[in-house]
């Protein structure tokens, strides 16, 4: 069975998705037609990348574009700064409706595979990756959604920048929504909205979390789980640019990686990263313990509020 691997990107991701695309090539197990989803202003450039199909974010379903959950955001909370990160994720679910395979793929435009990861098992089954990630308002969101119906049923996270998707079951998923009336707005993606409400500014939403446990609850005996081994702040450690060199460093250590541009910086493990004598001596998975822990001690002792993105180190 082969699937259709589906990034959504922007400008920024870019430069990350061009180093990223080989080894999604390699590392996606049965891993079909590769489709960039995007803005037009970034067409030409995403058409310049070898092995993969631009698509207009705007033409992906009826309704669903970048003006129009703009619109409603500011109907509802009166802001859309968080327009592009709920959009996204509209279309991710969206892609059901035009997809041509059972299943698909999505994986964040900045993740880098850096192993093989198969989606399903000898038998079938859906393979998600467990993480440790937890978000009250998502939960909140998905008790709206489906009236009680789905809740927090593992203890765990689905939220891992990659996800299969069954075409047949996402449809499903995205009726029951259409469905529920109790809910405001004509379109799936405008009652999630509504359902979050004031939580919009404050991320409400996750489609991998809603996902993830709607298979749970009806679907138990399709799912399987597995947990990887997931580095989500790569950067900073190996920049936001790195190298095959640092890449095969870094494959010894995690499963796959995420190269997060944002508010990147040089920091000093970048640069020893970059210095072969370094990546000979250490593996990566050390170096990221090691800022861990400076990062934890600094953050105390200047009376900072600590956070982790990734846990599984």
């Amino acid at each position: 069975m082969r699937y259709d691997v589906i990034i959504l990107t922007t400008k920024k991701n870019l430069a990350v998705l061009r180093i990223a695309l080989p080894y999604i090539r390699k590392n996606i197990v049965n891993g079909g037609n590769i489709y960039v989803i995007a803005s037009v202003a970034i067409q030409s450039e995403i058409n310049a990348i070898n092995d993969c199909s631009f698509v207009n974010e705007d033409e992906v379903y009826p309704g669903l574009t970048y003006s129009k959950v703009a619109s409603l955001m500011k109907e509802i909370c009166g802001s859309s700064d968080k327009c592009g990160w709920y959009f996204q994720q509209f279309l991710k679910l969206a892609w059901s409706y035009k997809c041509k395979t059972d299943h698909y793929i999505v994986i964040d435009a900045d993740t880098i595979p850096m192993t093989p990861i198969q989606f399903q098992d000898s038998e079938g089954m859906n393979i998600f990756t467990q993480k440790t990630e937890y978000n009250q308002p998502y939960f909140d969101t998905i008790n709206k959604l489906f009236s009680g119906k789905v809740t927090r049923c593992v203890d765990f996270s689905f939220v891992a920048e990659h996800m299969i998707f069954s075409v047949h079951h996402m449809c499903e998923m995205i009726n029951l929504i259409n469905g529920n009336h109790s809910i405001e707005g004509d379109s799936f993606y405008a009652k999630i909205l509504y359902a979050v409400g004031q939580n919009l500014l404050v991320s409400g939403f996750s489609e991998f979390e809603t996902y993830g446990n709607f298979m749970m609850t009806f679907y138990p005996q399709e799912c399987r789980t597995k947990i990887y081994r997931t580095q989500r702040e790569a950067v900073y450690v190996l920049g936001s640019k790195p190298t095959r060199k640092q890449l095969e460093w870094a494959s010894k250590s995690y499963d796959i990686i995420s190269i997060e541009v944002n508010d990147y910086g040089p920091t000093i493990f970048t640069i020893l990263s970059s210095i072969s004598i370094v990546r000979q001596i250490i593996t990566m998975k050390t170096l990221c313990k090691l800022r861990f822990n400076l990062r934890k001690k600094y953050r105390k002792l200047v009376c900072k509020p600590d956070f982790v993105i990734e846990e599984n180190l």
